[in-house]
């Protein structure tokens, strides 16, 4: 039986800034221990912390002594501040883009904060689009680095999620994330004049993947 998912309701960018400021505060040391899900969900914000690391081409360090994850930090949407050493800047996407040159602003921001400055090259700086976009281009420019639906489904996926799901948070957004991908691959199963939103963007998707260049949006009538 198909339950309600608290993310078909609460779709807003502030509401995927909060589970993912709730999934990372899980890889504070102290929950590596306790319950099958603490430990799971532990797993798990440590191997996305990885990811982030790994598409800036740096690695993790081996021990997090401590964590602090806030939100809206000078309009950044997670800031993840890890052993007081490397920041974790997150701007986050559900389908919207970059604009009014904030990338380039909220990375000197953390460089040149009065209280604790970070080095560039102390700086994470990710792109989280869990919805999609035509190209990322501008945001490699400015030394951002995209995180795509099909990463963090890739994690959740080789996860423990019998246990992470015991979370109705977590299997929430699981459940939705899947939902989401389900829809933009449905053009390849559902007749043309069937197609919504997300298949239309998934036809597009596959053209430019094919073609190797072109650009799309979406259009008001």
């Amino acid at each position: 039986m198909e339950t309600p998912n608290l993310f078909k309701f609460a779709t807003s960018e502030l509401s995927q800034d909060a589970f993912i400021a709730w999934l990372l505060s899980w890889a504070n040391p102290e929950y590596k221990g306790g319950s099958d899900k603490h430990k799971a969900l532990n797993k798990i914000a440590i191997d996305i912390l990885t990811l982030f690391f790994q598409k800036s081409g740096k690695k993790l360090p081996n021990h997090i002594e401590n964590i602090d994850v806030r939100r809206q930090v000078n309009h950044i949407d997670v800031l993840c501040v890890i052993n007081d050493t490397y920041a974790v800047l997150i701007e986050d996407k559900v389908g919207t883009v970059q604009h009014s040159n904030q990338l380039a602003r909220y990375k000197q921001y953390l460089m040149t904060k009065q209280h604790q400055p970070f080095a560039e090259d102390k700086i994470i700086s990710i792109y989280l689009q869990t919805h999609d976009q035509s190209s990322y281009d501008k945001v490699m420019e400015h030394g951002f680095y995209p995180v795509l639906r099909k990463d963090l489904l890739q994690v959740f996926d080789n996860a423990d999620n019998e246990a992470a799901r015991q979370s109705d948070i977590y299997a929430n957004y699981y459940y939705y994330l899947q939902s989401i991908e389900t829809a933009v691959q449905s053009f390849r199963t559902v007749p043309v004049h069937k197609w919504k939103r997300h298949a239309w963007k998934g036809f597009f998707i596959y053209l430019q993947s094919q073609l190797g260049e072109g650009r799309w949006k979406y259009v008001a009538n």
